[in-house]
């Protein structure tokens, strides 16, 4: 009736079939076997019971996740010496535990990151060189290399333990301490510094003592060690005396801060006293020993400042000049700065005349200059100019500036040429005027205030001249009636001296003409040919004039008074002679003739003018001849472009078309203009023809016709026959020498009925003997070549046995 399980408390039942089955799970961990007691019993009372025993062995299954207590590690190691960086420190033992019974763990290194020094940051680095874990025991140890607190601040290494099918990860921090394993160094062995003597210092200079102190420079050492604290002191100090550069203890002049390394005065420091001073200082990280301390050297030159007042030496104030001579005036000062460099300058130039007069002007200050202590006369004194010059002279040395005051008296030489004031005179004296006549005065000014000037006048040539001079005042004066006539213009010379220096000047004297003689053409006619044109303005011809009197000339005027024009035909007609439609106009120096509208052959081959001339009083005339040359502007062009005519055809039988024979006839005269007026016209025609035939087509044959080349005349050399030929036609050509004119001449056939009818049906017809009267027996079948009408048959029978007994109907 039913199974029991034994112990019931098991996680195990029992059903009616005898299956053992599970009520709950089952944990190797905490039970590895169950022995079970089995009852079995029919349910009857009394009844029957059998025990049997199950034993059940439970099955080792992986289902717990190794894990590391803690899973956080936070260590803190010392860095490696720098000079023990090989093999490797134990860190820490890393403790993880798996609750399956059984479990092999392994442990191996994930990832490496190290936290560079100065940085938030942090970066990955190579496992294999920075720890190694044992994978067994989880024993990690670090590289003494990786502990270098001088590269990293800490280390991050993630570590992992898997038991082959679950993994977890653990984190060691190790912190590095700094340890004192660098020494301190100086970028450079020695250093070299230029500071000035009073920068930023109270307490004056030249004392050495007193005044505060500042930074002149800031001496630092570098120590790789992240937590070194350097300390300095002065070792030395050297100072060089100015007076004699010897070389002296300069304790208490500078100092050298024990925390920052800045170099501080105690002392103004004074150039005039020293020039340099030369430092020993020393760094030390605090490690002790030698190799602890760091040694640099600083070299100081005082530099010097300029403190000094330039002053001006023991040199004349006043100086007399002659005012051609060149001179230097020394103006030297001295500053007792050794530094200063002198700048000098004129401040000012007070110019005074001969009366006391300010006659200062900045061409007066350009008299003089000043450079390195030297006054010097840049430009030529003048004493008429100004006789005192008062020179206010400065030197500076960059911050000092200090005056003095030079006056050069000017004595007065003989240096000034005089000159005319205008550079050449013109004068003019109207012919045959009397004795005596004032023609023109020339004046000359001499800078020298007691020149004494003397005039004079003379000829280049040495002639003897019709004029006088006044030697004091340069009036010039005739000394006889001039004739403009026999010599129009007199070049002369005037000349000017204050008893050591002479100057000339060009005087150009113009005797002026009276009007008394009548403008004369040179010619009555004059004549040119040009050829005909559209250019305007050309010049054609000079109808020139000349007039005895000096006033003719370019003073004459010129007019066309008259114009004629002549036609290729013989007529001719008056045009305008000025304003609108005047061809042609005269003017200028020379009665030069111009062309103002076209010239056109074609309308006037020819102009006759009537030029006068006129000097305002008199009046002369003259004829210019001008004739206008045919230029070949136009082309011919046929009075018919396209000319047909015709002829009759050659009678009889022909020998063929296009072949030729002495059958030859003038079929057409080929008729032309050309517009120029000396055109002459050459006939040609092309050397093949076009031929339409009577069927209709078209071809080309070698040409039977022939031009004449003057004439115009067109014969036709070959047989005419209609039959075969409608009409000819060729290209014709007329030049002129130049230019080409282009038509066509088609030539018709005309018929004339030279072709017999010829019967195309046979000769011989038979009739039946009792045909009909009237009964059509036959048709005759005949052609003409001839074309209609000379192509009309007419039918008639003649010749027969018995003429009435047979008809024949005319069409």
């Amino acid at each position: 009736d039913g199974l029991v399980v034994t112990p019931a408390s098991g996680p195990f039942v029992v059903n009616a079939s005898g299956s053992v089955l599970l009520s709950g799970p089952l944990d190797y961990e905490d039970q590895q076997t169950y022995d079970l007691l089995v009852l079995l019993s029919d349910g009857l009372t009394p009844g029957y019971r059998v025990n049997f025993s199950v034993q059940v062995d439970v099955s080792n299954v992986n289902d717990h996740i190794p894990v590391f207590t803690p899973a956080w590690y936070q260590l803190t190691l010392e860095e490696s010496p720098g000079d023990n960086l090989s093999g490797t420190r134990l860190v820490v033992p890393l403790n993880a535990t798996d609750h399956d019974i059984g479990a092999v763990l392994h442990f191996q290194i994930e990832t490496c990151l190290a936290s560079p020094v100065g940085s938030s940051g942090s970066l990955a680095v190579d496992c294999s060189s920075a720890a190694v874990v044992d994978s067994s025991s989880g024993m990690l140890r670090v590289s003494n290399a990786a502990l270098d607190a001088e590269a990293f601040a800490q280390l991050n290494i993630t570590v992992t333990v898997s038991d082959g099918r679950f993994a977890s990860q653990a984190v060691v921090e190790v912190r590095i301490l700094d340890l004192n394993d660098n020494a301190p160094r100086f970028a450079a062995a020695a250093l070299q510094l230029a500071v000035a003597e009073d920068n930023g210092l109270t307490g004056g200079s030249g004392s050495g003592t007193g005044g505060g102190s500042r930074v002149l420079t800031t001496l630092q050492a570098q120590d790789a060690d992240v937590t070194a604290a350097l300390q300095y002191w002065l070792t030395t100090l050297q100072s060089q005396r100015t007076t004699d550069g010897e070389w002296v203890n300069g304790s208490g002049v500078l100092r050298v801060d024990s925390l920052s390394g800045q170099v501080v005065t105690q002392l103004v420091l004074d150039r005039e006293q020293y020039t340099a001073h030369i430092l020993a200082v020393a760094a030390t990280d605090g490690g002790g020993g030698s190799s602890s301390v760091a040694e640099q050297e600083l070299w100081i030159d005082v530099l010097d400042v300029n403190d000094n007042v330039p002053v001006f030496g023991a040199w004349p104030r006043t100086v007399t000049l002659a005012e051609n001579a060149a001179a230097e005036l020394a103006v030297f000062a001295n500053d007792s700065d050794s530094s200063s460099v002198l700048q000098y300058r004129l401040a000012g130039v007070l110019s005074l005349d001969g009366t006391g007069r300010n006659v200062s002007s900045p061409q007066q200050a350009g008299l003089f200059s000043v450079s390195s202590g030297w006054v010097a006369v840049a430009a030529q004194l003048d004493a008429e100019a100004a006789r005192r010059h008062v020179l206010q002279v400065e030197v500076s040395d960059g911050l000092h500036r200090t005056g003095a005051v030079l006056t050069v008296e000017v004595a007065d030489v003989n240096d000034h040429v005089p000159a005319f004031v205008q550079t050449s005179y013109n004068g003019s004296v109207a012919e045959e005027q009397a004795n005596g006549t004032a023609v023109l005065r020339v004046l000359a000014t001499d800078g020298d205030v007691e020149a004494q000037l003397t005039y004079a006048l003379s000829a280049a040539s040495g002639q003897q001249l019709p004029f006088v001079m006044d030697a004091s005042s340069g009036q010039i004066h005739t000394t006889q009636p001039l004739n403009a006539e026999a010599q129009s213009v007199y070049e002369v010379f005037a000349s000017v001296t204050d008893g050591q220096y002479t100057v000339y000047v060009p005087v150009h004297i113009q005797v002026t003409d009276i009007n008394d003689n009548a403008p004369q053409f040179v010619a009555r006619n004059f004549s040119v040919a040009v050829a005909e044109g559209p250019q305007v303005g050309r010049e054609l011809v000079q109808a020139r004039a000349v007039d005895p009197d000096l006033l003719g000339g370019p003073g004459l005027q010129y007019s066309v008074a008259g114009v004629v024009g002549r036609r290729a035909d013989g007529s001719t007609a008056a045009l305008a002679a000025s304003g609108v439609g005047a061809v042609f106009s005269v003017g200028g120096p020379n009665g030069t003739v111009r062309n103002t509208a076209m010239l056109d052959s074609e309308a006037f081959v020819g102009y006759e003018l009537q030029v006068t001339v006129s000097d305002g009083v008199f009046v002369d005339q003259a004829l210019v001849l001008v004739t206008v040359l045919d230029v070949n502007e136009y082309a011919p062009v046929f009075q018919l472009a396209s000319l047909v005519v015709s002829t009759p055809e050659t009678f009889g039988p022909s020998p063929g078309p296009g072949v030729a024979s002495d059958v030859a006839a003038v079929v057409a005269v080929l008729q032309a203009s050309d517009a120029d007026v000396t055109a002459q016209l050459t006939f040609s025609i092309a050397p093949s023809a076009s031929v339409r035939f009577v069927d209709g087509s078209v071809g080309l044959v070698p040409s039977l016709f022939t031009v004449n080349a003057t004439s115009g005349a067109v014969t036709l050399h070959g047989w005419r026959d209609r039959e075969q030929v409608v009409y000819y036609e060729l290209f014709v050509t007329v030049s002129d020498g130049l230019l080409l004119g282009f038509g066509t001449l088609r030539v018709d056939l005309l018929d004339l009925n030279d072709n017999p009818p010829v019967l195309l049906s046979a000769s011989s017809i038979s009739v039946p003997e009792d045909a009909a009267v009237g009964e059509a027996f036959a048709q005759l079948l005949v052609t003409d070549a001839d074309q209609p009408p000379h192509a009309a048959v007419y039918y008639a029978v003649e010749g027969t046995g018995n003429r009435d007994n047979n008809n024949i109907s005319s069409s």
